[in-house]
Protein backbone atom coordinates (compact mmCIF):
# COMPACT_ATOMS: atom_id res chain seq x y z
CA UNK A 1 0.00 0.00 0.00
CA UNK A 2 1.05 3.25 -0.56
CA UNK A 3 2.74 5.65 2.06
CA UNK A 4 0.02 8.46 1.41
CA UNK A 5 -2.98 6.19 2.17
CA UNK A 6 -3.79 5.87 5.51
CA UNK A 7 -6.22 3.11 7.19
CA UNK A 8 -8.02 4.63 10.33
CA UNK A 9 -10.03 2.88 12.67
CA UNK A 10 -9.60 -0.71 12.28
CA UNK A 11 -11.86 -3.27 14.41
CA UNK A 12 -9.85 -6.07 15.53
CA UNK A 13 -11.06 -9.18 16.78
CA UNK A 14 -9.21 -12.35 18.47
CA UNK A 15 -10.92 -16.39 18.19
CA UNK A 16 -9.19 -18.94 19.68
CA UNK A 17 -9.91 -22.38 20.34
CA UNK A 18 -9.14 -23.85 24.03
CA UNK A 19 -6.24 -26.12 24.09
CA UNK A 20 -7.82 -28.14 26.42
CA UNK A 21 -11.58 -27.88 25.94
CA UNK A 22 -12.85 -30.97 26.21
CA UNK A 23 -11.70 -32.17 29.85
CA UNK A 24 -13.38 -28.55 31.05
CA UNK A 25 -16.47 -28.86 29.01
CA UNK A 26 -18.04 -30.91 31.90
CA UNK A 27 -17.47 -28.53 34.69
CA UNK A 28 -19.29 -25.89 32.58
CA UNK A 29 -21.84 -27.67 32.04
CA UNK A 30 -22.54 -28.50 35.65
CA UNK A 31 -22.82 -24.88 36.44
CA UNK A 32 -25.07 -24.52 33.89
CA UNK A 33 -27.21 -27.30 35.47
CA UNK A 34 -27.07 -25.57 38.73
CA UNK A 35 -28.02 -22.85 37.61
CA UNK A 36 -31.12 -24.17 35.89
CA UNK A 37 -31.90 -25.85 39.35
CA UNK A 38 -31.82 -22.11 40.84
CA UNK A 39 -33.93 -21.19 38.02
CA UNK A 40 -36.82 -23.62 38.64
CA UNK A 41 -35.57 -25.73 35.62
CA UNK A 42 -37.06 -23.19 33.06
CA UNK A 43 -38.38 -24.76 29.24
CA UNK A 44 -38.19 -21.67 27.16
CA UNK A 45 -35.98 -22.07 24.05
CA UNK A 46 -33.32 -19.69 25.97
CA UNK A 47 -32.24 -19.40 29.43
CA UNK A 48 -29.07 -16.85 30.64
CA UNK A 49 -28.35 -16.80 34.15
CA UNK A 50 -27.18 -14.10 36.25
CA UNK A 51 -23.79 -12.35 35.45
CA UNK A 52 -22.11 -13.26 38.25
CA UNK A 53 -21.25 -16.93 37.97
CA UNK A 54 -17.50 -15.81 39.06
CA UNK A 55 -18.20 -14.22 42.38
CA UNK A 56 -20.39 -17.71 43.34
CA UNK A 57 -19.10 -20.15 41.88
CA UNK A 58 -15.11 -21.30 42.51
CA UNK A 59 -14.53 -24.15 40.38
CA UNK A 60 -11.36 -25.73 38.78
CA UNK A 61 -13.05 -25.41 35.32
CA UNK A 62 -14.48 -22.23 35.27
CA UNK A 63 -10.81 -20.76 36.67
CA UNK A 64 -8.90 -22.52 33.75
CA UNK A 65 -11.55 -21.07 31.12
CA UNK A 66 -10.94 -17.05 32.76
CA UNK A 67 -7.45 -17.73 33.14
CA UNK A 68 -7.34 -19.17 29.27
CA UNK A 69 -9.99 -15.68 28.10
CA UNK A 70 -8.11 -12.92 29.98
CA UNK A 71 -4.75 -14.06 28.31
CA UNK A 72 -7.16 -13.42 24.86
CA UNK A 73 -8.47 -9.89 26.23
CA UNK A 74 -5.09 -8.61 26.79
CA UNK A 75 -3.59 -10.50 23.79
CA UNK A 76 -6.84 -8.33 21.76
CA UNK A 77 -6.46 -5.05 23.82
CA UNK A 78 -2.27 -4.65 23.55
CA UNK A 79 -2.68 -5.40 19.80
CA UNK A 80 -5.34 -3.00 19.21
CA UNK A 81 -3.62 -0.10 21.31
CA UNK A 82 -0.06 -1.20 20.90
CA UNK A 83 0.34 2.44 19.03
CA UNK A 84 -1.17 4.45 21.75
CA UNK A 85 -0.07 2.06 24.70
CA UNK A 86 3.92 3.07 23.38
CA UNK A 87 3.30 6.47 24.52
CA UNK A 88 2.90 5.67 28.00
CA UNK A 89 5.07 5.68 30.70
CA UNK A 90 5.45 1.84 31.73
CA UNK A 91 3.04 0.44 34.28
CA UNK A 92 1.30 -2.57 34.92
CA UNK A 93 -2.01 -3.65 33.15
CA UNK A 94 -4.53 -6.18 33.92
CA UNK A 95 -7.89 -7.24 32.81
CA UNK A 96 -11.04 -7.04 35.19
CA UNK A 97 -14.05 -9.35 34.59
CA UNK A 98 -16.46 -7.48 35.19
CA UNK A 99 -19.64 -9.78 34.33
CA UNK A 100 -19.65 -13.37 33.20
CA UNK A 101 -22.88 -15.34 32.76
CA UNK A 102 -23.83 -18.85 30.98
CA UNK A 103 -26.76 -19.03 28.10
CA UNK A 104 -28.05 -22.09 26.91
CA UNK A 105 -30.48 -21.97 23.72
CA UNK A 106 -32.26 -24.47 21.18
CA UNK A 107 -36.00 -25.25 19.69
CA UNK A 108 -34.71 -22.07 17.64
CA UNK A 109 -33.82 -19.50 20.49
CA UNK A 110 -31.94 -16.43 19.11
CA UNK A 111 -31.19 -13.04 21.24
CA UNK A 112 -31.43 -10.19 19.20
CA UNK A 113 -29.28 -7.39 18.28
CA UNK A 114 -27.51 -5.72 20.73
CA UNK A 115 -23.87 -4.81 21.89
CA UNK A 116 -22.55 -4.16 25.84
CA UNK A 117 -21.82 -1.12 27.50
CA UNK A 118 -19.32 0.23 30.55
CA UNK A 119 -16.12 -1.97 29.54
CA UNK A 120 -13.91 -2.35 26.65
CA UNK A 121 -14.42 -5.66 25.76
CA UNK A 122 -16.93 -8.98 25.72
CA UNK A 123 -16.37 -12.59 24.68
CA UNK A 124 -18.63 -15.78 23.95
CA UNK A 125 -16.77 -19.17 24.32
CA UNK A 126 -18.61 -21.82 22.98
CA UNK A 127 -18.92 -25.03 25.76
CA UNK A 128 -21.20 -27.24 23.51
CA UNK A 129 -23.01 -27.20 20.24
CA UNK A 130 -23.87 -29.80 17.49
CA UNK A 131 -21.05 -31.04 15.53
CA UNK A 132 -20.33 -28.77 12.78
CA UNK A 133 -21.60 -30.69 10.27
CA UNK A 134 -24.75 -32.20 11.68
CA UNK A 135 -25.07 -28.30 12.54
CA UNK A 136 -24.82 -26.47 9.29
CA UNK A 137 -26.92 -29.55 7.53
CA UNK A 138 -30.49 -28.25 9.34
CA UNK A 139 -33.09 -28.21 7.17
CA UNK A 140 -34.33 -24.65 7.74
CA UNK A 141 -31.55 -22.92 9.13
CA UNK A 142 -28.74 -24.57 7.01
CA UNK A 143 -24.82 -22.91 7.91
CA UNK A 144 -26.74 -19.92 9.90
CA UNK A 145 -27.61 -22.14 12.38
CA UNK A 146 -26.62 -21.15 15.38
CA UNK A 147 -23.89 -18.75 14.51
CA UNK A 148 -22.97 -15.18 15.96
CA UNK A 149 -23.25 -12.66 14.16
CA UNK A 150 -21.22 -9.06 14.41
CA UNK A 151 -22.26 -6.02 12.32
CA UNK A 152 -19.59 -3.43 11.25
CA UNK A 153 -19.68 0.08 13.02
CA UNK A 154 -20.43 1.18 9.12
CA UNK A 155 -23.90 -1.12 9.09
CA UNK A 156 -25.96 2.81 8.93
CA UNK A 157 -24.29 3.89 6.50
CA UNK A 158 -25.33 1.31 3.81
CA UNK A 159 -27.26 2.68 0.74
CA UNK A 160 -30.28 -0.07 0.70
CA UNK A 161 -29.62 -2.41 -2.15
CA UNK A 162 -27.76 0.44 -4.13
CA UNK A 163 -24.36 -0.17 -4.76
CA UNK A 164 -21.60 2.66 -5.48
CA UNK A 165 -18.58 1.10 -6.81
CA UNK A 166 -16.45 3.80 -4.86
CA UNK A 167 -18.48 2.29 -1.79
CA UNK A 168 -18.40 -1.27 -2.13
CA UNK A 169 -16.33 -2.15 0.72
CA UNK A 170 -19.70 -1.17 2.60
CA UNK A 171 -21.50 -4.00 1.20
CA UNK A 172 -19.94 -6.61 3.92
CA UNK A 173 -22.14 -5.79 6.67
CA UNK A 174 -21.58 -8.47 9.13
CA UNK A 175 -19.02 -11.13 9.89
CA UNK A 176 -20.11 -14.64 10.98
CA UNK A 177 -18.60 -17.02 13.90
CA UNK A 178 -19.85 -20.58 13.57
CA UNK A 179 -20.09 -21.85 17.19
CA UNK A 180 -17.23 -24.60 17.67
CA UNK A 181 -17.08 -26.25 21.02
CA UNK A 182 -14.15 -24.94 22.72
CA UNK A 183 -13.87 -22.18 20.40
CA UNK A 184 -13.79 -18.15 22.34
CA UNK A 185 -14.49 -14.57 20.12
CA UNK A 186 -13.77 -11.47 21.98
CA UNK A 187 -14.36 -8.19 20.27
CA UNK A 188 -14.89 -4.82 21.29
CA UNK A 189 -17.92 -4.14 23.45
CA UNK A 190 -19.59 -1.73 20.83
CA UNK A 191 -20.02 -3.78 17.95
CA UNK A 192 -23.36 -4.90 17.06
CA UNK A 193 -24.20 -8.89 17.66
CA UNK A 194 -26.81 -11.43 17.86
CA UNK A 195 -26.78 -14.68 18.19
CA UNK A 196 -29.19 -15.64 15.23
CA UNK A 197 -31.27 -19.18 15.98
CA UNK A 198 -30.61 -22.37 16.52
CA UNK A 199 -32.16 -25.97 16.84
CA UNK A 200 -30.18 -28.92 17.57
CA UNK A 201 -30.05 -32.27 19.38
CA UNK A 202 -27.30 -31.13 21.32
CA UNK A 203 -28.29 -27.45 23.86
CA UNK A 204 -25.97 -24.73 22.44
CA UNK A 205 -24.43 -23.37 25.40
CA UNK A 206 -21.99 -20.66 26.01
CA UNK A 207 -20.23 -18.41 28.79
CA UNK A 208 -20.37 -14.82 27.86
CA UNK A 209 -18.38 -11.88 29.77
CA UNK A 210 -17.41 -8.28 29.81
CA UNK A 211 -13.98 -7.33 30.76
CA UNK A 212 -11.82 -3.88 30.89
CA UNK A 213 -8.46 -2.85 31.31
CA UNK A 214 -6.83 -0.72 34.09
CA UNK A 215 -3.29 0.22 35.05
CA UNK A 216 -1.87 0.57 38.54
CA UNK A 217 -3.64 3.05 39.32
CA UNK A 218 -6.95 3.66 37.08
CA UNK A 219 -8.20 3.31 33.95
CA UNK A 220 -7.51 6.67 32.69
CA UNK A 221 -4.22 6.81 30.55
CA UNK A 222 -4.06 10.55 29.95
CA UNK A 223 -5.29 13.77 31.05
CA UNK A 224 -8.04 15.46 30.14
CA UNK A 225 -7.83 17.90 27.04
CA UNK A 226 -8.39 19.03 24.25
Amino acid sequence: MSDDLLQLWPTTLLSRRHPDAESIQPGLLKILDRELDRAGRPTAPVFSSGDDLLQRYDRSALKRLFSFISDAVFALAEASNAAVWAQLDPQRVRVEMVGAWCQRSNRFGHHDVHNHGNCAFSGVYYVQVDPDAQRRAHESLGAANGITRFYGPHLAHLGGAHMDLGRAFLQQPHHDVAPEEGRLVVFPSHLLHQALPYDGDRDRVIVSFNARVVGETSSQAFRYGF
